[in-house]
């Protein structure tokens, strides 16, 4: 009789224990459906009475959008500038002025295009081509191969690159003669060249530039074999295999697409 006192105490036990977990959950659920439901009234009722601002807001864009003042587009302001940069004399104001053109092209094809199509492809090489060794100047020059190597990530703009006279033997002279920043870049530029046939035809029609990119690349690795230099300096280690590794990839592109070529 004990025993079964005792089992019967048990089984009640474990019963209220059930039922009281049962409602506190049952509790939480409705719980959670009535802040469910106040939240999309509340969503329903902000958007509802919101409606208005929204409306007036639409039609102020579009009235400005009407108004807007042609000349002050992003790409009619670009396009001004670009063909004022040859004739500028301020240092500072042309270095602003392929600063933001590099940072225009790199972001919008449409800025690629339109700017192509008025000239500046030419003018950047004009510029490259008048720079000097001068700080600033190299600033300059980075700016204007970037712009480049922005317009060539599209082919069909790649190719009016490359049919520009004199353009592809520009490019490889800065990347030969270059050890800045300016000499990753153009790098980059030669690479996108050459993934277009006709770059590969340009650039094995300059045999002298080709013979400096191979020595290049010859001097390159006995500086990084021997210099005791780059051991002491990690830094410039880094730098001068970087310089190696980019050298010699871009020899092998050229190489390689030269006998497919053939």
């Amino acid at each position: 009789m004990v025993e079964e006192f005792s089992t019967t105490q048990s089984q009640n036990k474990i019963s209220n224990c059930y039922s009281i977990t049962i409602s506190k959950m049952d509790s939480k659920t409705n719980c959670c459906k009535r802040e469910a439901a106040y939240c999309c009234n509340s969503g329903y009722l902000a958007r509802k009475d919101s409606r208005a601002q929204l409306l007036d807001l639409r039609l102020r864009v579009q009235r400005s959008a009407a108004n807007v003042d042609d000349s002050m587009r992003l790409i009619n302001r670009l396009v001004a500038a670009l063909s004022e940069l040859l004739s500028m004399r301020s240092v500072s104001g042309i270095l602003h002025t392929c600063a933001t053109l590099d940072m225009a092209t790199e972001h919008s094809q449409k800025c690629c295009e339109e700017l192509v199509a008025v000239g500046a492809v030419g003018t950047l090489l004009k510029l490259i081509r008048s720079v000097s060794r001068s700080i600033p100047d190299q600033q300059v020059l980075k700016h204007a191969l970037s712009t480049l190597r922005n317009l060539a990530r599209y082919p069909h703009l790649t190719e009016l690159i490359i049919e520009n006279r004199g353009s592809v033997e520009t490019i490889l002279w800065e990347f030969l003669r270059n050890k800045e920043e300016a000499y990753f870049i153009a790098s980059d530029l030669l690479k996108k060249i050459c993934q277009n046939q006709k770059g590969v035809e340009a650039v094995h029609n300059l045999p002298a530039l080709l013979r400096r990119l191979h020595n290049l690349v010859v001097e390159l690795g006995k500086k990084a074999g021997n210099d005791k230099s780059y051991t002491r300096n990690l830094v410039t280690k880094e730098q001068a295999e970087r310089r190696l590794r980019v050298a010699a990839e871009l020899l092998e592109l050229i190489t390689n697409s030269g006998g497919q070529r053939n």
